[in-house]
């Protein structure tokens, strides 16, 4: 990828992190990009393919991601700390994850959250050392995940509020053993 189409999506990336799709305007973007809005069109054609470029680059980064997270041992501090690390993308995440009515991005984030899942799980199940299942915590990853993003915000987003999520997420284990 040329090195202005990846600047275009880099800015876009982090608005998009904050604000959300309603946050993409192209004026906005060529004034942070320092490039003209002809240059947007130039690499991108119209906003529809920019989109899901940036959907693109966001699997991309997630990839990335999972490749770090396995990495990880534990997920308190492991985990919290690539998570602070990496806020863009789950932020990003957290937005991409409101659009779900749409069929192309609900695809793109089954695929995603499939992979998520597995590399997540082998660090939960390491944590809670047996006491669940492989498949009990796959029944109940969709309802951590949905909690972890539904809590997700600037103000929570702090190793101390993420260390008292997970560590809520793990004590359900004994809770039900």
């Amino acid at each position: 990828m040329k090195e202005t189409s990846l600047a275009w999506l880099a800015a876009a990336y982090k608005i998009f992190a904050l604000e959300g799709k309603s946050g993409l305007k192209i004026e906005r973007l060529a004034r942070l990009v320092g490039l003209s809005k002809s240059s947007f069109y130039h690499h991108f054609v119209d906003f529809d393919f920019f989109f899901e470029m940036l959907l693109a680059y966001h699997e991309e980064r997630i990839l990335q991601l999972l490749e770090a997270e396995k990495m990880c041992e534990r997920l308190v501090p492991d985990f919290i700390d690539l998570c602070l690390e990496r806020k863009d993308d789950l932020f990003f995440h957290q937005k991409v994850r409101t659009l779900r009515s749409d069929t192309k991005i609900d695809s793109l984030l089954k695929r995603m959250d499939t992979q998520v899942m597995h590399v997540f799980l082998s660090i939960w199940s390491k944590e809670i050392k047996g006491k669940w299942s492989l498949d009990q915590l796959q029944s109940l990853y969709p309802l951590a995940s949905e909690y972890f993003f539904s809590n997700l915000t600037e103000d929570s987003f702090q190793k101390e509020s993420l260390s008292e999520l997970f560590q809520k997420l793990l004590s359900l284990s004994d809770q039900f053993t």
